[in-house]
């Protein structure tokens, strides 16, 4: 830790003092600091003081330090702080807490930390070891966050598990707002420093101690990142919690969280001669070119008091005092460059923050003085409880279409191999994610009427006929003004139809749309139609022929149980599905079949309908099997714990 670190590095400034060369400033040789010192702990008398100067006299420091014994005493009597619940409305999700009786923390506000125990849905992993001792020793996942973050990284620190929104703190902006008025003064939210100083696993009545032992150790632990919880448990417990607790949330991880307050055991004041920064500042710098970007000053400045600063062997972390002498650098040597003046130059315009220097200052005698402080931390004693329920973890599981990338397993008689290797008793799961059946309409009817209207009763229809007979008087009967005589009769023309009938005739033809795909309603929910359809390949190489032996059997076969999210059964032998054997001892691979089917009936072709009744064609009927495609995952529940 980098506290160990600078507290090694101020020992040893202890030890080199009185090394360098060079006139003690007056604060020192009085044995005063030469700074106001911050409030520290335990007793001023305890407290060791060093004081050193670089060879060429330019740099000094002085330096108090408490000395182990008196850090570890300082420490004990820390343990008297003030943990105080802020309430704050329940839309924001998180609870808060105030730490009274530090002054560090006066404008903090801490967000209590919560127990994450994600499971395999999030990418945990469990490697059982076997003790031989009838025991299994074993790690559960879990975090302490403090719900500020969308991810943290995974135990393996391979990838990021998303936090969900049931544990993230809501509307942060808004909660500081509230905070920051509710107090008087600007606050921040932090969180809770501390570290777990217990964290017990309970299963039904059962505790288990399940902390892990850089836990005990510490003073201060990383929130936000995964842990494992050590686990010690029978072969037996160890089947019950991964086959059953777990997936029945009766497996509750309980964290007891120590909180943590710092306390100062040490100080030091440096000091740089003016003049020696500014003469190894232009060493680096043209004094006669300029202006100069204010980011490179400040780099160039840094870089110079660093390479001073060496030479007292200061092994600590400086950058408070060292930023504290950039800044007295920059304002005593430079100025604000006023591009009127002068012409911009290549280096320096546009809207870069640019300095030129003071020439009328860069003589001035005297020093940069700049302190530290060196802070260690304590628990307090104060413990907060929190606890979340273990999520099911399983040893090995292959995904189906989805995020995996890999197709979906369509219903056409293939199969999916799993890679899973399967022993008697173990537990299969199935957790449908997504099914796509085709759901085309069927049956679409197009009706094509056409009316006939047929004459189905007539009656002659007449028209009379006469015709001129031959005169048969005399020269003047048949001539002149008399009419000849004629004959007259009826004669029929043709019909007349007196009643129609519409004897109409009516062409239904039916079909079906193309294929469409759609997610099937409640695929979980449908058990009877999964466990009919689904289907199990086991294959495995004879032990005594070295042949291939493959045997199928439907899901319903085995022993199944539901709890309206999943499929489980158990394998083993059954009528007709004898798998286990000391023929396939050497190991039995699973595949999975997607046979499912929803069988619809369905009509194709023509009906031709007469007015009368009577069909003159008929349509073809059968029973429709759409395409089903299955996404899912298929996980061996729990592990393969042999006695």
């Amino acid at each position: 830790m980098k506290y160990f670190t600078l507290a090694m590095g101020l020992l040893t400034l202890a030890i080199l003092a009185g090394c360098g060369n060079g006139e003690l400033p007056d604060s020192v040789q009085s044995g005063k600091p030469a700074v106001d010192a911050p409030t520290v702990s335990g007793d001023p008398s305890a407290w060791e003081e060093s004081y050193l100067v670089s060879p060429s006299g330019t740099v000094r420091a002085h330096v108090r330090m408490l000395p182990p014994r008196a850090i570890e005493a300082a420490r004990k009597s820390f343990r008297q702080t003030a943990l105080v619940a802020v309430p704050v409305d329940p839309r924001y999700n998180v609870e808060l807490f105030r730490i009274k009786g530090v002054s560090d923390y006066e404008n903090l506000v801490f967000i209590a930390p919560r127990v994450f125990a994600y499971g395999s849905a999030q990418g945990a992993k469990v490697a059982p070891q076997d003790n031989h001792d009838g025991t299994i020793s074993l790690s559960l996942p879990l975090a302490l966050i403090d719900g500020t973050r969308e991810t943290i990284a995974s135990s393996d620190e391979r990838k990021s598990v998303p936090v969900p929104d049931s544990l993230r703190v809501q509307h942060q902006d808004e909660l500081r707002k509230e905070l920051s008025a509710r107090f008087g003064k600007p606050l921040t939210l932090a969180p809770l420093p501390g570290c777990p100083s217990r964290i017990t696993l309970t299963i039904n009545d059962h505790e288990y101690d399940a902390t892990p032992s850089l836990a005990r150790q510490s003073n201060y632990c990383q929130l936000n990142r995964a842990i494992q919880a050590p686990l010690r448990v029978t072969i037996e417990d160890a089947r019950y919690i991964f086959q059953k607790a777990l997936y029945a949330g009766s497996v509750e991880a309980h964290v007891n969280y120590e909180t943590m307050v710092p306390f100062v055991i040490g100080d030091g004041t440096i000091r740089f001669s003016k003049r020696k920064v500014f003469e190894d500042l232009a060493a680096q710098l043209s004094v006669n070119a300029g202006p100069w970007a204010e980011a490179d000053i400040k780099a160039k400045l840094t870089q110079v008091l660093k390479n001073q600063a060496l030479s007292l062997n200061i092994q600590g972390d400086l950058s408070p005092a060292l930023h504290s002498v950039v800044a007295q650098a920059l304002e005593l040597f430079f100025e604000p460059f006023r591009p009127e003046a002068r012409a911009e130059t290549g280096t320096c315009g546009g809207s870069l923050v640019c300095l030129s220097l003071n020439h009328t200052r860069t003589n001035e005698q005297g020093d940069f003085e700049a302190s530290w402080h060196q802070s260690t931390t304590g628990l307090t004693g104060e413990i907060y409880s929190t606890w979340a329920k273990m999520q099911p973890v399983q040893d090995n599981s292959v995904e189906i279409g989805g995020a995996s990338g890999k197709p979906p397993l369509k219903n056409d008689g293939s199969s999916r191999e799993l890679g899973l290797t399967v022993v008697p008793g173990t537990q299969l799961e199935v957790l449908p994610t997504l099914i796509l059946s085709d759901q085309r309409l069927l049956n679409i009817a197009e009706r094509v009427h056409t009316d006939r209207n047929v004459c189905v009763q007539t009656q002659p229809e007449m028209q009379e006929v006469c015709v001129s007979l031959p005169c048969m008087g005399n020269i003047l009967t048949c001539t002149g003004l008399a009419r000849s005589p004629q004959s007259c009769r009826q004669v029929k023309i043709g019909d007349r139809c007196v009643r129609t009938e519409n004897q109409w005739v009516e062409i239904t033809t039916y079909a079906m749309e193309s294929t469409r795909l759609q997610p099937f309603n409640s695929p979980v929910g449908t058990f009877a139609t999964l466990y009919d359809g689904l289907a199990l390949k086991f294959t495995w190489n004879s032990a005594k022929t070295g042949e291939k032996r493959v045997a199928k059997c439907p899901l319903s076969a085995f022993p199944r149980e539901a709890d309206g999210k999943s499929l489980l059964v158990t394998l083993e032998n059954r009528p007709k599905c004898e798998i286990f054997s000391e023929d396939s001892s050497g190991g039995v691979m699973v595949h999975l079949i997607n046979d499912i089917r929803f069988l619809a009936p369905y009509k194709i072709g023509r009906d031709v309908q007469l007015w009368n009744g009577q069909f003159t064609e008929r349509a073809s009927e059968g029973l429709f099997s759409p395409e089903v495609h299955f996404s899912g995952q298929i996980s061996v529940r729990g592990f393969d714990f042999r006695n």
